[in-house]
């Protein structure tokens, strides 16, 4: 059973962008896709 939840919404524990940015590069390298500007700024704009 859980005593605590933490929430970090403004990236003070984790920061969010970066483990994001890190999470698409290393999607892109398993499934053997370009991982370019690009692909991430369409990436970003959607979600």
């Amino acid at each position: 059973m859980y005593k605590a939840v933490i929430f970090d919404l403004d990236n003070t524990l984790l920061n969010f962008s970066s483990c994001e940015t890190e999470s698409m590069k290393k999607t892109c390298k398993d499934h053997n896709l370009s991982c370019t500007k690009p692909l991430f700024l369409i990436w970003i704009i959607h979600y």
